[in-house]
C-alpha cells in the first residue's frame, strides 16, 4: 500500500489549521487526522467533538468527503459543532 502526503486545512470558530499527514487516501487521511486533532485556539471539548464526527464518516460514502468540483484531489468535509460549520479541505500533496 502507497503512503501518499496530504495536507488538511481545517476551519472553525474564525480560525484556521493546517497539518499534514500520510494515508493511503482521503478516507485514511481524515481518519488520521482526527486521531491527532487538537489544536491550539479549539478548546478540547469541541475538538474531540469535531474528531467524533470525523469517526462517523463511512469509508467509501461519497456523500461524507466530497470532491471539489474542477479540481484534481481536492476533498471537503464538513461538520457543525456548537452550532459553527467545521470546514475541512484535504488535498493530496504529493
Amino acid at each position: 500500500m502507497t503512503s501518499t502526503l496530504y495536507t488538511l486545512l481545517c476551519e472553525y470558530g474564525g480560525g484556521s489549521y493546517l497539518s499534514q499527514t500520510h494515508a493511503s487516501d482521503q478516507h485514511s487521511a481524515l481518519m488520521n487526522w482526527a486521531r491527532g486533532f487538537g489544536p491550539d485556539g479549539i478548546s478540547s471539548g469541541v475538538s474531540s467533538e469535531i474528531a467524533k464526527s470525523a469517526f462517523e464518516v463511512r469509508d467509501g460514502n461519497e456523500e461524507d468527503i466530497t470532491p471539489v468540483d474542477g479540481l484534481v484531489g481536492v476533498w471537503c468535509w464538513t461538520t457543525v459543532v456548537a452550532n459553527e460549520l467545521a470546514l475541512l479541505t484535504i488535498v493530496r500533496s504529493s
